[in-house]
């Protein structure tokens, strides 16, 4: 009978090395960097806000040691 109720569709979790989770912050980082260049000529609210969502996670990253 297959599992029915809570949790029952989630998949299993996968163990992150610190490695991991540092690589997956400098990839949004790259992401939010991007998206504000695309938006550079039209959008300067939203350009401002992803550029000061990426410095943040740059001081992360770099509070971190990467």
């Amino acid at each position: 009978m297959p599992d029915i109720g809570v949790g029952s569709t989630e998949a299993e979790r996968c163990d992150l090395t610190s490695r991991d989770v540092l690589d997956i912050v400098q990839h949004e980082i790259d992401e939010l960097s991007r998206a504000a260049s695309l938006l550079c000529d039209g959008q300067p609210e939203s350009v401002a806000r992803l550029r000061h969502q990426a410095a943040i996670l740059t001081v992360v990253l770099a509070k971190a040691g990467h």
